[in-house]
């Protein structure tokens, strides 16, 4: 059972905390929401078409898998670079003193902030798969990166595009095994590339990169609320989620239909 604390607070109270240490809070919170989605969304989607299925499902599953972890990659890249800023830097800088001042046990949260945050930049300068993706691949189509990938096809390359009489179950397969082989590259492959390998490779580097970032949101969140809204905040109202259930049995809905279709 998933239980969640809920942390009330007014923007009365906000406008009493250093702009810059609200400014960042915010920052931190809305690319941790984002971030966790784009990665539910990646392993739902992987986990909706496996090889029993039909391959329309397993091309509307990679589709829906490639367009998260293309765009969490780009976010990645993105949130780096806020996480690097001066102003996020000094903000949590500051906070630690503060929430240590007022409290101790924050300690072992700030020391997994710290060392996620260098991890997560580590892993980012060092990817070969996260920089081209957010470059190239996470928010608009190349021109040139559809040409390498197609110059990468084998000569019997097969495709199938499946056209849906309701509009947006169309899904265009050709188009998807042409950015699959793009993906197969960045991650080394060969002549032969495993789209589902390359697929399940990035998702896995991606899913590390928004652990690093779990760990510095984690610290840096409970720093902002000792230090400005007060310990008592951490033991508040907590609610149950019985909807939850494990990321690895996560499903997606591919395919929909007309309301006025449903049987």
């Amino acid at each position: 059972m998933l239980h969640l604390t809920a942390i009330h607070f007014t923007k009365a109270e906000l406008d009493l905390v250093p702009a810059d240490h609200r400014l960042a809070y915010f920052g931190i919170c809305q690319i941790a929401d984002e971030t966790a989605i784009l990665l539910r969304t990646a392993i739902s989607a992987i986990n909706s078409g496996g090889p029993a299925d039909p391959a329309y499902v397993r091309d509307m599953s990679n589709a829906t898998a490639l367009l998260a972890t293309r765009v969490l990659a780009g976010r990645l890249f993105e949130a780096r670079q806020f996480i690097n800023s001066r102003e996020v830097a000094v903000a949590f800088r500051e906070l630690s003193g503060l929430a240590a001042q007022h409290d101790q046990r924050v300690g072992p949260s700030l020391e997994r902030a710290r060392v996620g945050r260098a991890a997560l930049f580590r892993l980012i300068n060092a990817s070969r798969l996260i920089g081209p993706l957010r470059n190239r691949a996470a928010f608009h189509a190349e021109m040139g990166l559809i040409e390498e990938a197609y110059d990468q096809l084998p000569a019997d390359m097969n495709f199938v595009d499946y056209i849906g009489s309701t509009r947006g179950n169309s899904i265009f397969g050709g188009a998807e095994s042409l950015h699959l082989t793009a993906l197969s590259a960045l991650v080394g492959q060969g002549d032969v590339p495993d789209f589902d390998q390359a697929l399940a490779q990035t998702v896995r580097e991606v899913g590390e990169a928004v652990g690093y970032l779990g760990d510095f949101t984690e610290g840096f969140v409970s720093a902002f609320i000792v230090a400005h809204l007060g310990v008592e905040r951490l033991q508040g109202e907590r609610i149950a989620v019985p909807s939850a259930v494990p990321i690895d049995q996560l499903r997606l809905p591919l395919f929909s239909t007309h309301p006025r279709e449903a049987s």
